[in-house]
């Protein structure tokens, strides 16, 4: 599994926050960073949080 987007090898709220600025931006231009779009719609949205929300407090070692 990938880590985080902090790079701590820890999923936390820190993970998270990223979205805040960029819910509901559509690719290509600023706010939206494909980083964010786990699910490659082209737009971020909370489909994209999803999976940092359901694993939380967990590590992310192989």
């Amino acid at each position: 599994m990938a880590s985080g987007h902090d790079d701590d090898q820890y999923v936390n709220v820190f993970d998270v926050t990223p979205y805040i600025p960029a819910l509901n931006s559509v690719a290509p231009g600023p706010p939206y960073l494909a980083r964010l779009d786990l699910d490659l719609s082209g737009n971020i949205n909370v489909f994209d949080m999803v999976p940092f929300i359901q694993l939380l407090n967990k590590p992310c070692t192989p």
